[in-house]
């Protein structure tokens, strides 16, 4: 079976940001930003776009993590069975 890879969208990264701070859920934040740099936590370029539209904590992150937003492609993508 091959490395499991999770996309998440603009509305992920906003409850994340606002919701779960590093001061008060350190491990999640440790968890998803190892999860950034093994590029097994993506995102598609539009939801960084979608992002900055806003002014807030969230463009602040993003700003800081552009690496990991990536192009979209027309590769298909493998569903696996549950």
């Amino acid at each position: 079976m091959g490395r499991i890879v999770y996309v998440a969208d603009t509305s992920m990264w906003i409850n994340y940001v606002k919701f779960y701070p590093a001061t008060v859920f350190p491990n999640l934040v440790q968890r998803c930003e190892a999860m950034i740099r093994d590029r097994r936590l993506l995102s598609p370029l539009p939801v960084l776009d979608e992002i900055c539209r806003g002014s807030d904590e969230v463009v602040t992150w993003a700003d800081k993590h552009k690496a990991f937003f990536c192009p979209m492609t027309m590769q298909p993508l493998h569903v696996l069975p549950r």
